[in-house]
């Protein structure tokens, strides 16, 4: 069936008689390399792969509700509607008083002139809300304060290219992303999601060739903080299920080899930022995070060589900036930067012969992403967008895309 010479770093036969002995020497580096390992690599790509969608999607600065272009938008609009209620009950008051002091007419005309003023910037006249015409002033206020959706539901399919690179080993995937938030009182949103993703890279490495399948599963709670002065702290929680079925070949061997691993593990982020908002010009954003992945992999043969189970953790510091802008036609654009960085170097363990070996499973070091996207606000509930994401990483590079809808009442 052939055997994975790649994680041997020197072979070499010495003859004993009429025998042959085989001495091999094993290095970390080879382990890494080899073909065997992209199984891990992948386990990782696809997590991170997943990760990024969510996080983009799920807190989207260009969206509807809680904090993007649309909800501004409906709040301008409700607040020009309710300002006209205003008036007009100052009217309505102003003509129901027996007013016989002309310093007093005086006072109340200047009162009228401000008013007319802004009833003329209002898009719906008095008669159009006739309905709340003798509205109290605290629920006024209240409705002024408390115009934003509520409620928000996203949908986002997606394709990705990979690139394992060490290996020459790339491919596509597919999936999507969904969920729901909503807001609780003034600060606080808190919304559930899910991930799926589908898809197999393949390529060779010298003699070596390999084909991996994956299916991964993820659900999630996500959550927001609202600080003074456009600060904010969110969170991001998801637990993760993959499968993978690899196919192996080795030294241009016809015969396959085949593993069929599965692995569970987590991500957990968290993150603190801040809005700076520049009115005409648009808004710009930077946030500081953390993010932590574990992955626990299941024991796997391929041919002689048995990669051990283990659970490996990722932790990666991510510097982010972010910036959107809306149109008056109800098109807008956003924008995302930023560098992650990993804080540490997970370890894995082969065995062969009896013999372990340790050895740098391969992932990451550092991570570069962008975003580009373009979003339009169909009517004041539904927005939909198109967006690229790109990661580059030291070892692997990603290039998603996808449609994204969000729908807000």
């Amino acid at each position: 069936m052939g055997l994975d010479l790649s994680i041997f770093n020197n072979v070499e036969l010495v003859k004993s008689g009429n025998n042959f002995r085989a001495n091999i020497d094993i290095k970390p580096q080879t382990l890494t390399k080899s073909i065997g390992n992209t199984t891990n690599k992948a386990n990782t790509s696809n997590i991170n792969l997943v990760n990024s969608n969510i996080k983009t999607q799920v807190f989207k600065n260009s969206s509807i509700g809680f904090s993007g272009n649309l909800a501004s938008n409906k709040r301008d609009l409700k607040r020009k509607n309710l300002e006209s209620l205003r008036i007009a009950k100052i009217r309505e008051n102003l003509k129901n008083k027996n007013v016989e002091s002309n310093e007093t007419l005086e006072s109340n005309s200047l009162v009228l002139s401000v008013a007319s003023k802004a009833l003329s910037n209002a898009d719906s006249s008095f008669q159009s809300n006739d309905r709340f015409y003798r509205t109290e002033d605290s629920i006024v206020d209240f409705n002024l304060r408390n115009n934003d959706d509520k409620h928000q539901v996203f949908f986002t399919p997606f394709m990705t290219h990979s690139i394992l690179d060490s290996n020459n080993i790339s491919g596509y995937a597919f999936g999507l992303v969904s969920g729901f938030s909503s807001k609780i009182g003034e600060s606080n949103t808190l919304g559930a999601h899910i991930g799926f993703s589908s898809g197999k890279v393949s390529g060779n490495n010298d003699n070596n060739s390999a084909t991996i399948r994956h299916v991964l599963l993820a659900i999630g709670a996500h959550y927001k903080l609202d600080l003074a002065y456009d600060m904010y702290v969110k969170a991001l929680l998801d637990i993760m299920y993959i499968r993978n079925e690899g196919n192996y070949r080795f030294n241009n061997s016809p015969n396959i080899a085949y593993a069929t691993p599965q692995s569970s593990g987590y991500s957990l982020s968290v993150y603190y930022g801040k809005n700076f908002d520049f009115k005409s010009a648009g808004i710009f954003g930077m946030e500081l995070g953390l993010e932590s992945t574990g992955l626990n992999t299941d024991d796997y043969s391929i041919t002689q060589v048995r990669y051990k189970a283990g659970f490996y953790n990722l932790l990666y510091v991510d510097l982010g900036f972010n910036y959107r802008f809306a149109f008056e036609n109800g098109f807008g654009i956003d924008t995302n930067l930023g560098y992650k960085y990993a804080l540490n170097n997970p370890k894995g363990e082969v065995e062969w012969r009896d013999e372990r070996h340790n050895y740098d499973l391969g992932f990451d070091k550092y991570i570069a992403y962008l975003g580009l996207g373009v979003n339009y606000n169909i009517n004041e509930s539904v927005n939909i967008g198109l967006n690229y994401l790109g990661n580059f990483g030291d070892k692997t590079i990603q290039n998603s895309g996808f449609f994204n809808v969000k729908v807000g009442w």
